[in-house]
């Protein structure tokens, strides 16, 4: 049996339709198992990981990621998103000081947000944005 590895737009198409049919899915690893069933639809020995499924995704602005978080004790300055991997920018407020103190990170190109006590993507939600349909 040869393994094969499917092009990006037939990966991206199988996304479409999983989450079009079924307009949220629940974590990567299931959204992985949809989408290589329709992957295999076409060639049975079509081949793909969470992880390139999750890269796919984040260059598809209809597809909507959410991430649930876990807690962690301590968080130091953080960098790079735990999801796409580019920069954070500090959620910074005043405080009774007029002092900035960070309360947070955001990421501006998938918009995954976190506190400082909730960092680490524990579980991630797929689901149609409608705020930003191609």
């Amino acid at each position: 049996m040869n393994k094969k590895i499917p092009k990006i737009e037939k990966v991206k198409e199988a996304i479409r339709r999983v989450i079009y049919s079924r307009l949220r899915v629940e974590s990567l690893e299931e959204l992985c198992n949809l989408v290589l069933r329709e992957l295999k639809r076409e060639d049975v020995n079509y081949r793909i990981s969470p992880n390139r499924i999750k890269k796919v995704v984040l260059q598809m602005k209809e597809i909507k990621i959410e991430a649930k978080t876990k807690r962690l004790k301590n968080i130091e300055k953080i960098e790079k998103c735990p999801i796409c991997k580019s920069n954070l920018i500090e959620i910074k407020t005043k405080n009774l000081l007029k002092k900035d103190i960070v309360i947070g990170y955001k990421c501006e190109k998938c918009g995954y947000k976190s506190d400082l006590k909730s960092f680490t993507p524990m579980e991630y939600i797929f689901s149609i944005n409608f705020s930003n349909k191609s």
